[in-house]
C-alpha cells in the first residue's frame, strides 16, 4: 500500500508539473543540478502525455518514458517511485484498445527488461503466468498475449546473456504450457509460451540445456493429444533447440531423448492429421537426420 501511494505521489506531481523533492542538492554543481532538473521535467512531461485524451499524444509519452528507461536515466532508479509509477503507467497502456498506443507500451515493458534485468523480469514473468493481485496479474487473454510479446522481445535482445536470465523464465513458461486451462483460451496461451521457448533456444539454446529432458517430455505429450496449433509450436520449438545446437547436440542431449524425440517426430510425419503439424515434423526429422544419421538413422528405416 504504501507503495501504491508513493506512485500516485509522484504521478500527481508530474501532472502538477512538480518534482517530488531530494532531486536537487545544494552541495551539486549547477551543471549537475541543471541535467537532474531536466530529466525531472522530461518525465514529468512524458507522464502528462500518457494522460492525454489523445491516443498520438498518450504513444509519444510512453516512447518518451521507454527511451528514458533505456537511457537508464538518473531520475528512474531502481527502487525509485518514478519507476515504479513507470511500471504501472506501462501495465495500464498495455490494457489500451488502440494498437498504437499497447504495441508502445509492449516495448515500453521489453525495455524495463533490459535495463532492469534482475528486477523486472520476474515481475513480467509473473503478469505473464497471471501473477496475483499483489504482482499486477493481466486476466484477459489479449493483455497476456500483449505481456508475452515483451517477454519475446526481451529475450531475443538478451542474446548470449539470456543464461542469466533463464531460471527466471524458463521454468515458469514450462508450467504455463503443462498448465490445465479450463477455457477456450487454453490454446493461444499454451501456443503462446511455446513461442517463447522457442526464441529462447534460437536466442541460447545452451541456456536451455538444464531442461532439456523436460522440453523433450512437453513436446512429446502435446503431440498426442493437443490441439493443432499448439502441435504446430511444440514442433517448432524442438526443431529450434536442434538446430541451435548444431552439431553438439549428440552432446548435449542423452542418446536416449534423442532417439525418442525422433521416434515421436517420425510417427508426427507420418500421420499426424494437420498437414502444417506434419510438414514441420517432416522438417525436424530430417534435421536430425542431418545431424545424427549415424546414431539414429538405423533405428528408425
Amino acid at each position: 500500500m504504501a507503495g501504491e501511494v508513493r506512485v500516485q505521489a509522484v504521478m500527481i506531481l508530474a501532472l502538477n508539473g512538480g518534482s517530488s523533492g531530494g532531486e536537487k542538492s545544494a552541495k551539486d554543481g549547477a551543471e549537475a543540478d541543471d541535467a537532474a532538473d531536466g530529466e525531472v521535467r522530461r518525465f514529468n512531461a512524458a507522464v502528462r502525455d500518457i494522460r492525454d485524451e489523445l491516443a498520438p499524444v498518450r504513444a509519444h509519452g510512453i516512447l518518451e518514458l521507454r527511451n528514458m528507461v533505456l537511457a537508464r536515466s538518473p531520475v528512474l532508479q531502481a527502487g525509485s517511485a518514478r519507476l515504479e509509477a513507470t511500471i504501472s503507467l506501462f501495465v495500464d497502456m498495455v490494457k489500451s484498445p488502440d494498437s498504437f498506443v499497447h504495441l508502445n507500451a509492449v516495448r515500453g515493458l521489453a525495455a524495463l527488461a533490459d535495463a532492469h534485468g534482475r528486477l523486472f523480469i520476474p515481475r513480467l514473468v509473473a503478469m505473464y503466468c497471471g501473477g496475483d493481485a499483489g504482482s499486477q496479474g493481466i486476466p484477459s487473454l489479449d493483455e497476456h498475449v500483449r505481456v508475452g510479446e515483451a517477454l519475446m522481445q526481451s529475450v531475443r535482445r538478451a542474446g548470449m546473456m539470456l543464461g542469466e536470465y533463464a531460471e527466471l523464465v524458463v521454468p515458469a513458461l514450462l508450467d504455463e504450457v503443462r498448465r490445465e486451462h479450463v477455457d477456450a483460451e487454453s490454446a493461444v496461451r499454451r501456443h503462446s509460451a511455446l513461442a517463447i521457448l522457442a526464441m529462447c533456444a534460437e536466442t541460447s539454446a545452451l541456456a536451455l540445456h538444464r531442461w532439456v529432458g523436460e522440453i523433450t517430455a512437453v513436446v512429446e505429450d502435446i503431440l498426442l493429444v493437443a490441439e493443432p496449433v499448439v502441435r504446430r509450436a511444440a514442433v517448432v520449438l524442438w526443431q529450434s533447440l536442434v538446430r541451435g545446437y548444431g552439431d553438439r547436440v549428440q552432446r548435449l542431449v542423452e542418446p536416449r531423448e534423442l532417439r525418442r524425440m525422433y521416434g515421436v517426430l517420425r510417427r508426427t510425419a507420418d500421420g499426424d492429421t494437420d498437414e502444417i503439424t506434419q510438414m514441420q515434423a517432416h522438417i525436424a526429422v530430417a534435421d536430425l537426420d542431418d545431424l545424427v544419421r549415424d546414431q539414429l538413422f538405423t533405428q528408425y528405416l
